[in-house]
């Protein structure tokens, strides 16, 4: 997870620079959720950075997960169908 972290992470470092140079405060949190639910450390961390703590960041991590699990069994469940129209 931590190749996809610095993936991400290159991916984004244009858009923070121009954030920047338009005078924004940014910050560059990418987060991993693996498709069979296990969250990076990262996302537990982005939330503390927003100020979500306790109950409601382990709410939100689960619902995180949750939807990640749903997402990855429809993918897989519609793997055989065409894509596109």
């Amino acid at each position: 997870m931590e190749e996809a972290q610095e993936r991400k992470r290159e991916k984004y470092r244009e858009l923070v620079e121009q954030c920047r140079i338009n005078g924004w405060r940014t910050r560059c949190m990418p987060v991993e959720v693996g498709s069979r639910g296990f969250a990076s450390h990262t996302l537990s961390k982005a939330y503390g950075t927003l100020g979500i703590t306790g109950v409601n960041r382990r709410r939100a991590i689960s619902n995180n997960v949750e939807a990640v699990e749903k997402a990855s069994r429809w993918l897989w469940l519609k793997r055989g169908e065409r894509w596109g129209r």
